[in-house]
Formats: structure tokens, C-alpha cells, sequence
């Protein structure tokens, strides 16, 4: 009996729409220091940078072979947060200006 209700307020849980657990999430280390993340979760693309730096934005493109991109969405200065946008069919992803005005980027990344 226990696994039956334990089943059925599963079930009720999806019928009105509940939140997954977890979102999809991308990390990675981009020159040995900076640590960058890609958040997908309810449509919705947020690109992250773990420190605070000059300007951090998110790139999006058609394809991980793009020949160009829409550039510097939701574009931050002096701050470890980029801002999310509705990701759509577009690949993604993260990129900064370090204190030396070198651009890093991290690699595409598809929901």
C-alpha cells in the first residue's frame, strides 16, 4: 500500500506542473583559474562566472560550429553574474574580460 501513494503523489506532482529537481548545468575551468557555468532549466538559459570581473555575457549561436554569433547578451560589469535569457534552440556559452582585458570564453553548450 506505501508504494502505491508513494507512486500516486509522484504522478500529482507532475499533473500540476512541478518543478524538476535539478536543472541541467554545464561547468567548466577556462585557463586553469576561472570557473564558468551554464544553467539550462523551465526554457530558460542563466550564464554564471564564479569572480567578480570587468564584464561577464553570454553568446548564443545556431550551431557549436558557428561562424558567428549574436554576442554579449545580458552583459554584466563587475560582477559574477550574466543574467538568463529563454534558450530556445540555440547553442550557448559564457564569456569574460579578465583584469588584463584578455576575453575568455567557455565552450558551446546545447540544453
Amino acid at each position: 500500500m506505501r508504494k502505491i501513494l508513494i507512486a500516486v503523489a509522484a504522478v500529482a506532482g507532475l499533473v500540476v506542473g512541478a518543478a524538476p529537481a535539478s536543472a541541467t548545468e554545464h561547468r567548466e575551468v577556462i585557463g586553469g583559474v576561472y570557473a564558468t557555468y551554464m544553467t539550462f532549466s523551465q526554457g530558460n538559459a542563466q550564464g554564471s562566472n564564479g569572480a567578480v570581473l570587468p564584464a561577464i555575457w553570454m553568446d548564443r549561436a545556431t550551431s557549436r560550429n558557428a561562424s558567428s554569433w549574436d554576442g554579449r547578451l545580458g552583459l554584466r560589469t563587475n560582477s559574477n553574474w550574466t543574467g538568463g535569457l529563454r534558450h530556445e534552440n540555440y547553442w550557448w556559452r559564457t564569456c569574460f574580460e579578465t583584469q588584463s582585458h584578455k576575453i575568455l570564453c567557455g565552450s558551446w553548450f546545447h540544453a
